[in-house]
């Protein structure tokens, strides 16, 4: 039954932490003096509305062209933790655009974000580092990360922080070791990762293993990948991971290190080549292809060339090559019978 008694609570649609909007285009510019003032709830306000209307692509370009990007970098810094929290909230979603992060790196925004890493709030550093893994996905974020040398950063987190942070430093490490693999190998990152490969986390373990194919292009990665106690036997375990993801990057880190000698008898040694012949008849074109090439390499060395002559044969009676699909696969399976058959 309706009562003349009137309620003190505020409509659904008007939410108390966030500052008024001025109608239509004062609305940005409105918000981002408020985002300078003294006065600590104005400046709370105004993130907190200037964080949901950026999800709006226009008003998203609105805050760009008004600077709203540099005001926001200033805020990174603020001695309140919700300010902070909004603030790189902001950029966080700011930064699913392009134009934004050219802006960014222009602006020379990512050294300040890489500051809040050793932030005491959980969430604060959460999107920290989604925001800098989004800015890594593109060559430009990417290189500019390494300008910023942010790498030794992203493996000595890789240590200390929680599992769900993990996961977007080793996207992050995995676009930068693209770049520049010798700066990921000088702090170490190979012997991190390689520990990485035994957590509980699926997704851990494949972005680890995908971090390890990544270091092991140069040389050096290689040695260091060889000469690691326990990292090739690891690697050949993961190939029977109940992932496939994880079996098509460890076959992928095997490829890259068994270029070496030293890499092909390691493998060799460790059996791999049993493991490698189940992930040729893989359903992923990507585990069939990596797992060809390895099995190319580990045939180039004389025990590993007697030990495949049965694949070959096997590929044959069953008409393997005939039946697939992949016109990459279907190529690298003609070399890996070549190097396999050569007779010197």
């Amino acid at each position: 039954m309706a009562t003349t008694r009137i309620t003190y609570s505020l409509p659904p649609h008007i939410n108390p932490y966030e500052a008024p909007l001025a109608f239509g285009r004062l609305a940005v510019p409105k918000l981002n003096r408020e985002l300078q003032d003294c006065d600590l709830v104005t400046r709370q306000k105004a993130v907190y509305s200037l964080c949901t209307i950026v999800h709006d692509p226009e008003r998203c370009f609105e805050a760009l062209n008004e600077g709203c990007i540099s005001t926001l970098k200033g805020l990174l810094d603020d001695k309140d933790d919700t300010v902070r929290y909004k603030s790189v909230e902001a950029l966080n979603v700011m930064a699913q655009h392009s134009l934004c992060r050219i802006a960014f790196i222009e602006e020379e925004v990512i050294a300040a974000i890489a500051k809040l890493f050793d932030d005491e709030v959980d969430i604060v550093r959460k999107f920290a580092h989604s925001t800098i893994e989004m800015i890594s996905e593109v060559p430009l974020g990417s290189q500019g990360l390494v300008e910023e040398d942010l790498i030794p950063a992203l493996v000595h987190k890789l240590n200390i922080e929680l599992d769900e942070l993990k996961l977007y430093i080793l996207d992050s490490l995995h676009f930068c070791s693209r770049i520049d693999p010798e700066s990921a190998l000088e702090c170490g990152a190979l012997t991190v990762l390689a520990d990485l490969l035994f957590n509980k986390n699926t997704d851990i373990r494949y972005k680890a293993a995908r971090g390890i194919m990544d270091v092991c292009v140069p040389l050096r990665g290689k040695v260091e990948a060889v000469a690691h106690p326990i990292l090739v036997k690891t690697l050949v375990d993961l190939l029977d991971d109940e992932n496939e993801q994880v079996q098509t990057v460890a076959a992928g880190a095997i490829m890259n290190i068994s270029i070496t000698t030293e890499g092909k008898y390691a493998h060799i040694k460790a059996k791999a080549i049993p493991a490698l012949e189940k992930l040729v008849k893989s359903g992923r074109s990507e585990t069939r292809l990596y797992a060809t090439k390895a099995l190319t390499c580990l045939a180039e060395a004389p025990k590993g060339r007697k030990a495949l002559m049965g694949y070959v044969k096997e590929r044959e009676e069953q008409q393997l090559d005939e039946m697939e699909s992949s016109e990459a696969v279907k190529k690298a399976s003609h070399i890996a019978k070549n190097v396999i058959t050569w007779e010197p």
